[in-house]
């Protein structure tokens, strides 16, 4: 797994956006994170560094000091909400998805509105919190990963 800066973060590697909206996020990511183990993910927006969104379950959500927003958001929480009907709060956009046990998740058109990625893009699985891994879409990370010299993995 690649630190592209002394000190910096660790990243997964390189998923794809599909023309099926499908996206594969690192095998390993899923793993560290038991990110398949609900079968359902919660995605939120990324900083607005890093774009793109986090990969969540509700379990380290509710474990996390991020809880509030599943006691807010109930629909979200409860899985109410239509799978992948985007929600704001607090300025960020959450939904929920369903994942299949070797991660991949479907997303769709107002997701990709949403987080302001497309059909195509790349993103970048980075190490993140307890509670989640980033697949970032923009920024200083995006450039390193970009002119790394060492093999990143594109899934």
């Amino acid at each position: 797994m690649p630190q592209l800066a002394p000190g910096g973060k660790f990243v997964f590697g390189w998923s794809i956006i599909n023309d099926d909206y499908t996206i594969q996020p690192p095998k390993m990511a899923v793993e560290e994170y038991s990110s398949a183990a609900e079968g359902k993910v919660i995605l939120m927006s990324g900083s607005k560094t890093t774009g793109g969104f986090s990969v969540s379950r509700k379990s380290s959500i509710e474990k996390s000091k991020m809880a509030p927003l599943l006691d807010a958001n109930p629909s979200l929480r409860d899985y109410k909400l239509r799978e992948g009907e985007v929600i704001e709060y607090n300025g960020r956009f959450f939904c929920w998805l369903s994942i299949s046990k070797s991660g991949s998740i479907k997303l769709n058109d107002e997701i990709l509105r949403a987080y302001s990625i497309k059909i195509g893009d790349r993103l970048l699985a980075i190490r993140g919190s307890c509670v989640g891994f980033a697949m970032g879409a923009k920024g200083r990370l995006i450039g390193l990963a970009r002119n790394y010299e060492g093999e990143i993995e594109v899934y």
